[in-house]
């Protein structure tokens, strides 16, 4: 049976309430990329009463809830961050189609600050979060612990800015060679969490292929895969790492690129043949002076974030149905047969896998569905692949 999905928004000026029939498209999207998740709300507005009476209010408010009774809802808060109006009909009045970008919320009480935090990575986050977004303890369940302490300086940078710097410099000894990602999702939960990390979650959706798609509740609707290779590694096959130390002295270290992939297990594989990596040094980076006592564990953060798109560079597209906890930062598990015979599972693409960007979406014949960017770090090979030997391995 086809479920009734809803959809709301709410705010305190607006009595904002057409069928749903009204909306050519909602649509809400999140990113491990982008800080704030955001929403497009595209609505007939042919009548031109919407543009007419209210046209555009920077900044205001509102409550949007998408879902179903039977799938699940999504409940999160969001400003008006700008319009437009497409498609104008030729009236003596104006209307057309009325396009709504929203924000999330929190991104209209950011503002440049200046000051300082003497602490560890996820203790400066945390009173960010707490002091400047009002947000609990309980709402920072998804903020890891980092290791090493040290100043944090915030001079004029917004939080935002701030705790991405942050990110790019944080280090986590349970999870020593993972880089941190930082953002909020679509459900309004802030993520500061090693990628090895997120990786530990118990799974919010279980899908599988299959030829009867259209029918089945648990099939993947639609997919593409991509895998970013050169682009993504040639620079970090083999880097030299120079650091100063407190006697003015210039260190370096070689680092491979074996020793930084976060497999979810030990018997995965970059899918790179080692014959491709020479001896030469592919990349030199300057981190600058760093004070071995105090800072080795900043300089190791800086270090794991080069490595960043190397750990998701293995990507799949996949459209499912409307899965509401499916958001960014999230673990989705694939089962997927073998297309050859000589094996039960297509191991490549079967297991978990961490959404990096999610489409909640309703359309205008009122179907929800769900579109999921996501990603891993190596690829389980089969053992009679001919280059299974020379691929890389952790």
């Amino acid at each position: 049976m086809r479920n009734l999905y809803e959809f709301k928004m709410d705010s305190l000026y607006i009595p904002f309430y057409y069928p749903l029939r009204a909306y050519d498209k909602i649509s809400l999207k999140d990113s491990v990329f982008n800080f704030w998740p955001t929403a497009t709300i595209i609505v007939n507005d042919e009548g031109g009463k919407l543009t007419d009476k209210y046209f555009f209010i920077e900044g205001l408010k509102f409550d949007l809830t998408l879902g179903s009774k039977e799938g699940g809802y999504i409940n999160n808060s969001y400003v008006w961050n700008d319009t437009s109006l497409e498609a104008m009909q030729m009236t003596e009045f104006v209307s057309g189609t009325a396009v709504l970008s929203l924000i999330h919320y929190l991104y209209n009480q950011d503002r440049e600050k200046t000051g300082a935090f003497s602490s560890s990575v996820s203790d400066a986050v945390k009173n960010i979060m707490q002091e400047d977004f009002g947000l609990s303890l309980l709402d920072l369940t998804h903020v890891s612990t980092t290791t090493g302490k040290r100043v944090h300086y915030q001079m004029g940078k917004t939080n935002e800015d701030l705790i991405k710097n942050l990110c790019n410099c944080a280090y986590s000894q349970s999870y020593d060679t993972s880089p941190f990602l930082t953002f909020f999702n679509t459900l309004g939960e802030f993520y500061f969490m090693p990628i090895a990390e997120m990786f530990n979650q118990i799974p919010v959706g279980s899908y599988r292929f299959s030829t009867e798609a259209v029918k089945e509740a648990d099939a993947v609707k639609g997919a593409s895969i991509v895998c970013y290779g050169l682009n993504a590694s040639k620079e970090l096959y083999k880097q030299k790492i120079f650091k100063i130390g407190k006697d003015g002295i210039s260190v370096n270290e070689l680092l491979e690129i074996k020793d930084y992939y976060n497999p979810i297990d030990k018997k995965h594989k970059l899918l790179i043949s080692k014959d491709n990596i020479s001896s030469d040094v592919s990349q030199t980076l300057n981190i600058g002076y760093i004070e071995e006592e105090t800072e080795a564990d900043f300089y190791s953060g800086v270090v794991n974030n080069v490595y960043t798109l190397l750990n998701l560079s293995y990507q799949m597209k996949i459209m499912v149905d409307y899965n509401p906890a499916a958001v960014s930062g999230k673990i989705v598990n694939l089962d997927v047969e073998a297309a050859s015979t000589d094996k039960a599972k297509g191991t490549e693409f079967s297991g978990k896998w961490l959404v990096i960007e999610s489409e909640q979406y309703l359309d205008r014949n009122e179907i929800a569905m769900t579109q999921l960017t996501i990603a891993k770090s190596a690829i389980p090979v089969d053992p009679s692949h001919p280059l299974y030997s020379d691929y890389i391995t952790a």
